[in-house]
């Protein structure tokens, strides 16, 4: 198997040769290279494929967002990440959405290793190249007409509120999995940490949020049915559906604050994987071709069959390339297979897993699977929580979520 090509760029001599120091141990794993400048690093990449390049912004000549959109448009399959220090506004809305992930200098070295190699293990999980290079591509996720004009409407009003913008984009996958992506990492000056909804909003405020919704190269905005009945409707309410119950579950077994909040979220984008499958157009009104889902689920090996890969796998790949926690990578990625998961204490996971289970049993009753039935037992077992199932399906059956069908 070939070692990951890793390109590190940086006008400054003395900083790459720190790089190649730092990471000395990883040169087992990764074959690495280093470019002064852009226009030595547009060599190295016609020379062959790059897999990883990691950017400095402020350089001479061309900058990181000159560097990285012509990467993008040479190897739009390449994971683009920036390496930078204090960075201009500007210059940080220059490169939302044309890379992946902002890392502040000084970083960790074991910050910047884990952040490559959890991207690269995900990205190899999609085994199809293809679809590797469309996640890496992907900037505009299609999200509801209603949701995007109520985000815009509320940044608009004289008071806005942190609380009801975060209610917004808790309603809605991509606008979430957007400005988590933003707020986690480091464009606005502080990055690396695991935000909550509230929290994501609150650092990057109003004004910011505004001039990201009107980036028309961040969300492709799909109206939705006048049934309610789209796919894209259905989609975003089981999202939404199972977050809520995700956190339930999470709050039942009495999950410490960060896990509570990654089950959230997890549950909220579980099911992401199918923005990324659809094709991107936006002539189905209904959103009609979000990646094949419908009121009848298709299988994961139909998928396979199709695509060369699953929603799951893919999904996680798309939120580990945007820098979403190791929490929610991972529930995104196991939440119908959790064995495959070698973690086995109660995690955001089984909250998502457990919470889908009763919520499919519940609005699927033609498949004439119980909630237990659907559930990995084995996994339930090994994480020592098989004895609260039954009060957890007890619960969401007679809550509020058993009234609304996603």
């Amino acid at each position: 198997m070939m070692k990951p090509v890793v390109l590190f760029v940086d006008d400054e001599p003395h900083l790459l040769h720190g790089l190649r120091r730092n990471l000395r141990s990883m040169r087992d794993r990764w074959d690495m290279h280093f470019a002064e400048g852009g226009r030595e690093a547009l060599v190295r990449t016609d020379q062959g494929r790059i897999d990883v390049i990691i950017s400095d912004m402020r350089m001479p000549g061309m900058d990181g967002a000159e560097l990285l959109s012509a990467i993008a448009d040479r190897q739009p399959r390449t994971i683009r990440f920036v390496l930078s220090g204090q960075t201009e506004e500007s210059d940080a809305f220059r490169l939302i959405g044309i890379s992946h992930q902002f890392h502040s200098k000084p970083c960790e070295t074991e910050t910047l290793i884990a952040a490559i190699d959890r991207t690269l293990q995900f990205r190899d999980a999609v085994s199809d190249e293809t679809l590797q290079t469309r996640v890496s591509s992907l900037q505009r996720l299609p999200c509801s007409q209603a949701n995007f004009d109520a985000l815009i409407a509320e940044t608009g009003v004289s008071d806005p509120s942190a609380e009801r913008l975060a209610a917004i984009v808790a309603s809605d996958m991509a606008l979430a999995a957007r400005f988590l992506q933003i707020a986690g990492s480091g464009y606005f000056g502080v990055g690396d940490f695991e935000p909550t909804f509230t929290q994501a909003i609150g650092m990057l405020g109003v004004e910011r949020i505004a001039r990201i919704a009107s980036n028309e190269d961040m969300f492709l905005r799909l109206p939705s049915s006048e049934s309610g009945g789209g796919r894209l409707d259905r989609l975003v309410q089981h999202g939404v559906v199972c977050s809520q119950a995700a956190r339930a579950v999470a709050v039942a077994a009495e999950s410490d604050p960060e896990s509570i909040e990654a089950a959230t979220v997890a549950g909220l984008l579980h099911d992401i994987g199918y923005l990324a499958l659809s094709d991107g157009s936006d002539r189905a009104s209904d959103g009609s071709d979000i990646g094949g889902y419908g009121q009848e689920r298709r299988s994961l090996g139909s998928e396979r069959s199709e695509y060369g890969s699953d929603h799951a796998a893919v999904g996680a790949y798309l939120a580990a390339l945007w820098g979403l926690s190791e929490a929610v990578v991972k529930a995104i990625a196991h939440h119908h297979a959790p064995s495959a998961y070698a973690g086995r204490p109660f995690a955001a996971l089984t909250a998502v897993h457990a919470a889908e289970c009763i919520i499919e049993a519940r609005f699927r009753p033609a498949e004439n699977r119980s909630a237990v039935d659907r559930m990995d037992r084995d996994y339930l077992a090994a994480a020592g929580v098989q004895d609260r199932v039954a009060g957890w399906v007890s619960q969401l059956s007679t809550s509020r979520f058993a009234e609304q069908a996603p």
